[in-house]
């Protein structure tokens, strides 16, 4: 960082505990980032006040998944995290997978709509949110996404209809006339049938 003495800093929310929790215990000389960004794993509050408060380092998180890249982003009003819903649709479902009101914790349930190689409907990515009430004070008309406020430790396939099954692999199954495809073990596509049920679970950790 002090050789290439970059203007963003961008890496997983762990790797920032690390780093500032090592500055700020041995008063390291380092080159200070205008913006520190992070994604794929959280930040815990004490390392964004660390970061914000002592270091005076702006902290902006982004939410990503393998399978849906850009969901959506922290403004500079630290309200919440702004959906794409053009890309990637979201929903907070129960066990059930029912909608749950904004303001409820549940399940995060989101849509790929970008990925032009296979279909990705109504996927659990094992995070618990609310979907927020209120709009941001920035001005942005994206809604709002409370941070992640847990991992699930158990995954399920959610179902349009409102049905899901606990299940304990990676997979995901899209129903459609005319095809049948599979691929294992890690990962399952199937195509086949009349319907357009789309399921999708996820494995913890992965």
């Amino acid at each position: 960082m002090n050789d290439y003495r970059p203007d963003v800093l961008h890496t997983y929310g762990s790797y920032l505990g690390i780093l500032f929790s090592y500055l700020a215990e041995t008063g390291a000389p380092f080159h200070k980032p205008k913006v520190v960004t992070y994604s794929s794993d959280s930040l815990s509050d004490s390392t964004r006040r660390l970061i914000q408060d002592r270091f005076g380092i702006p902290v902006f998180s982004a939410y990503q998944a393998n399978e849906a890249l850009k969901i959506g982003f922290e403004c500079e009003h630290h309200t919440g995290l702004h959906i794409n819903i053009d890309l990637y649709p979201l929903r907070v479902v129960d066990l059930a997978c029912h909608d749950l009101p904004v303001g409820e914790t549940g399940y995060v349930v989101v849509s790929n709509l970008v990925n032009k190689g296979t279909v990705l409907l109504n996927y659990q990515i094992g995070d618990l949110a609310a979907l927020l009430p209120q709009p941001c004070t920035c001005g942005r008309t994206l809604p709002l996404l409370s941070f992640r406020q847990a991992v699930a430790t158990t995954s399920s396939t959610c179902r349009p209809a409102g049905h899901s099954s606990a299940n304990g692999a990676h997979h995901f199954h899209h129903r459609r006339k005319g095809m049948a495809i599979s691929d294992r073990p890690r990962h399952t596509y199937t195509f086949h049938g009349q319907s357009d049920r789309c399921t999708g679970g996820r494995q913890p950790g992965t």
